[in-house]
């Protein structure tokens, strides 16, 4: 697409093209070109100005003859910024002024850099900050297999991305380690489906099968998930009109927001999206799959009086599990050969969407309640912990939130301890699931929650997370933004009287100024035993943030509206948004 390669020609100008040196603007009487953008999702900002010295052997070493400000018309935020000398890969060394600060999403920004030398000349730009807003998989079913659409709505303007995949067995990556690798590919063109709702629709199987055969990495590595990375941009980014010569854009003075210079300064930040293909696309494109593409639907909700079995597709693709059997094994040592139900030919789930089997199943605490493939190999499994029903006694069990899943012990194979009768199976013991309210062919909840994530802050390194109690006994709790390491994350006790609790930034509990999600587990106790369950209790997506606010549950707890803009109120009770305006 024309405008990727113009916003590829503008990056390599503004940051790392032409020394200062061998300035194209010689013999102006303009004083700077400015290059580069200003970044929402950033802490730091950071702008090039090239002093133009009307020679060709200028000192570039010294310190810039500059003073460059900026200040928001909407906020009044005013910010001095620093002169720093920066080598670029070319050899050529340049001045950036860098400010240490995050411009608000909507803001117009005037930024003014003024000579410092008795001629006192200035060179100003207007730059308008995009919103903040997260890509997000839109509908698909109309386009080919292996295609998925990717949205970002409420924005000026996108250009198309990067492409990458994360994957084990990569040449040169340690065992069980996950690499990564870009996916190229010439143009995936970003139209503007309706008025500032921007969509890419990228071809991952065709694009995953040519880069694998290129790589020589067909049949060899395996997909953990694809990643998408879009590069959201002001109005400014969009214009010249695409058939203007790429070649003619570059030369000073032709594509430039800049009053009394040259050069251009936008302003833009990467929205990622990730997701994971079913396992019948994996193995189309040529990744390693060694594993039933069924095994991808969760066996998500049980009912304990009921008989009936829920799924749910965490996929993006639609996945056949027609001709497939429930069985319900009676203790873990069971052979599974109890009472089954065999699925209906055809059944497909659909991305996102469950599937309830009315199999008349008798299931009880202890079972297990698996998925067997055609071949009768178990592709699926959910053990109905018999600890958890103890402590709370439920009618269903299942997962919470829908389709998650992490066993805090493995299922594998042990050694009787009699020494003959053969191998037993230690029992699925998951995280994710424990006793819930009965939901069949919806959304799951569970039966009871001990605590609620009420309040998160991006705030750079100094963001938090508050936790809201409503257990009557005491109980600790992990939070993390790292899923699959959760169990490593630092335990913080609440004691039984308490109402609030934080977590600070740092470690596995990183809070993206682009949005992402934060997972709260909790131990807790059987008062009369002092047994104990671990199980997520909350997962909060929270989305972008207006710096100094934060987004949190209005009003607390889990009846409250999930609300942006909020006034931090770190481990007191929310306020709302209508408060924070009169206080300056």
């Amino acid at each position: 697409m024309r405008r990727s390669r113009l916003l590829l020609l503008l990056t390599a100008a503004a940051l790392a093209a032409c020394s200062d040196a061998v300035d194209p603007t010689l013999g102006t009487d303009r004083v700077f070109s400015l290059y580069g953008y200003l970044d929402p999702t950033a802490d730091r900002q950071a702008i090039r100005v090239a002093p133009i010295y009307g020679t060709i052997d200028a000192d570039t070493v010294r310190a810039a003859p500059a003073r460059v400000a900026s200040v928001e018309r909407e906020t009044g935020r005013e910010v001095a910024w620093r002169d720093s000398a920066v080598t670029f890969q070319d050899g050529s060394v340049g001045h950036v002024f860098v400010a240490d600060y995050t411009p608000t999403p909507g803001a117009t920004v005037d930024v003014r850099v003024e000579e410092t030398a008795e001629a006192g000349r200035v060179v100003t730009t207007t730059v308008t900050v995009p919103p903040v807003r997260q890509a997000r998989m839109a509908d698909g079913t109309r386009l080919p297999r292996g295609t998925y659409r990717v949205e970002v709505q409420d924005v000026p303007h996108v250009q198309a991305g990067v492409l990458r995949v994360h994957v084990l067995g990569l040449p040169g990556t340690e065992v069980d380690k996950v690499g990564a690798f870009d996916i190229g590919f010439e143009s995936l063109p970003a139209t503007e489906a309706a008025p500032g709702t921007w969509a890419i629709e990228v071809p991952f199987l065709v694009l995953a099968r040519d880069e694998l055969q290129r790589r020589g990495l067909a049949g060899v590595v395996e997909l953990v998930e694809v990643e998408f990375v879009a590069f959201v941009t002001n109005e400014a980014w969009g214009a010249p009109l695409a058939d203007a010569d790429p070649d003619a854009l570059v030369e000073p003075g032709t594509f430039s927001n800049v009053d009394g210079g040259f050069g251009f300064v936008g302003a833009g930040y990467r929205t990622a999206l990730r997701w994971t293909p079913s396992f019948t696309v994996q193995a189309w494109a040529g990744f390693k799959v060694d594993i039933d593409p069924a095994s991808r639907v969760r066996i998500n909700e049980v009912s304990l009086t009921d008989g009936w079995v829920e799924f749910y597709n965490t996929t993006p693709d639609p996945v056949q599990i027609g001709g497939y059997t429930l069985t319900v094994s009676d203790g873990i040592d069971d052979d599974g050969s109890g009472p089954s139900y065999r699925i209906p030919d055809r059944t497909t789930v659909q991305p996102g969407e469950f599937y309830l089997a009315q199999a008349g199943l008798v299931i009880a605490p202890g079972d297990r309640v698996q998925l067997l493939n055609t071949e009768g190999s178990a592709v699926q499994e959910l053990y109905v912990d018999p600890l958890s029903i103890g402590i709370e006694p439920a009618t269903a069990f299942g997962a919470y939130p829908d389709g998650f899943t992490l066993p805090s012990r493995p299922l594998v194979p042990e050694p009787e301890d009699d020494g003959g009768a053969g191998p037993t199976r230690t029992p699925q013991v998951d995280v994710f699931a424990g006793p819930n309210v009965p939901t069949p062919g919806g959304p799951n909840a569970p039966l009871h929650q001990h605590a609620f994530v009420n309040e998160v802050l991006t705030s750079g390194a100094d963001g938090w997370v508050e936790v809201l109690s409503q257990a009557r006994t005491r109980f600790h709790y992990r939070i993390t933004s790292s899923l699959d390491r959760i169990l490593e994350a630092p335990e913080v006790f609440v004691d039984s009287a308490q109402v609030f609790g934080s977590s600070d930034e740092g470690g596995l509990l990183e809070l993206s100024q682009t949005g992402g999600e934060v997972f709260l587990l909790v131990r807790y106790f059987d008062p009369t035993t002092e047994a104990q369950v671990f199980r997520v209790m909350d997962v909060r997506a929270y989305g972008p943030q207006t710096p100094g606010r934060s987004t949190g549950a209005l009003p607390d707890g889990p009846g409250g509206v999930w609300t942006d803009g909020l006034p931090p109120t770190r481990e007191a009770p929310n306020a709302a948004p209508r408060l924070l305006a009169g206080s300056g």
